[in-house]
């Protein structure tokens, strides 16, 4: 094909209609706040559809294309290039497509699937049709190759980022989740594996995460992700995908998140280490609990390590 050799272009059969089967673990990179942060996408994948060709009996080119078949075999033709031209002039079909082969006629797309092939014509950014014989006259299929672009910006009010781990020893995997960088990401309950699934744009399942925050966020409000970056360790077998979360509102606990902005401005910003320690006797004071006792704060703890990567430990 002529965008065989770029390498910005990904084959849709290694990225499609997969599941992976990889359980992540996850962690949270940032607060989840109100940011404009947008999300560009904008790159081609490269598709295949076969369709069949119907009237092959009624047209002239089929006296040579069956006596080829007699002396030459099924398979002489297969992979010529075939030229597809629309035909809004056609007495029974004005959506008709017309298949021609080394400039004859061989038939048309059949009629159910005029729509989809018209759409790939109109709307890729090119394509390749090809001749393919299954292995007898009348399973005579047009193979396309065309382009699909994915081209949008996305931008919800709430943003956090996350980063995905998980072992990875196959070369494969690496391949899939590399090609899926710009792709989005939607969730769904997994009642087999009781986990979420990340379910991509391109109908694969990229693996599987627990995560009661995402599950309860997905009840209440719009969520999506898209996959930033994907990193693979040859060393470690250990694949790493950073995932971009976009709400259109959080349902975090409003008193935790004040509770964050407090703690915040007490350590000055939580972006100089991953531990902080303070003295249970600040923490009352920033932080007002009915009770005084050190269990009262482990859920704000618990918290501050799920959703905010840190980990704050509370010295008597």
């Amino acid at each position: 094909m002529w965008y065989e050799d770029d390498p910005t272009i990904i084959n849709a059969n290694l990225i499609e209609n997969l599941d992976s089967g990889i359980d992540f673990e996850h962690q949270y990179l940032e607060p989840i706040k109100p940011s404009q942060r947008f999300f560009n996408r904008n790159f081609l994948i490269e598709k295949k559809r076969s369709y069949g060709i119907a009237g092959i009996a009624f047209h002239s080119y089929k006296n040579d294309l069956w006596s080829t078949y007699n002396y030459l075999g099924y398979d002489y033709y297969n992979g010529m290039d075939l030229e597809l031209k629309f035909e809004p002039w056609n007495e029974w079909d004005s959506n008709a497509i017309a298949v021609n082969l080394m400039g004859s006629k061989l038939g048309y797309i059949r009629a159910n699937d005029t729509e989809d092939v018209g759409n790939i014509m109109k709307y890729s950014k090119g394509y390749i049709a090809e001749f393919n014989n299954l292995g007898c006259p009348g399973l005579e299929h047009v193979d396309i190759y065309f382009l699909q672009e994915f081209k949008d910006k996305m931008t919800l009010p709430y943003q956090t980022d996350i980063v995905l781990t998980a072992s990875c020893s196959s070369a494969q995997y690496k391949k899939i989740v590399k090609g899926n960088i710009g792709h989005s990401i939607s969730f769904e309950f997994a009642f087999e594996k009781g986990k979420l699934a990340l379910l991509t744009d391109m109908n694969s399942i990229l693996g599987y995460i627990s995560d009661s925050f995402i599950e309860h966020q997905c009840l209440k409000t719009h969520i999506i992700g898209y996959i930033d970056n994907a990193r693979y360790s040859i060393k470690l077998k250990t694949i790493e995908v950073k995932l971009r979360l976009l709400m259109e509102k959080s349902v975090i606990n409003k008193n935790y998140q004040r509770s964050y902005e407090a703690l915040e401005k007490y350590f000055n910003s939580f972006y100089d280490a991953d531990t902080y320690c303070i003295p249970l006797a600040d923490l009352v004071k920033i932080v007002p609990r009915k009770s005084r006792s050190r269990s009262a704060y482990e859920p704000l703890v618990k918290y501050l390590k799920e959703y905010h990567a840190i980990q704050l430990i509370i010295e008597s």
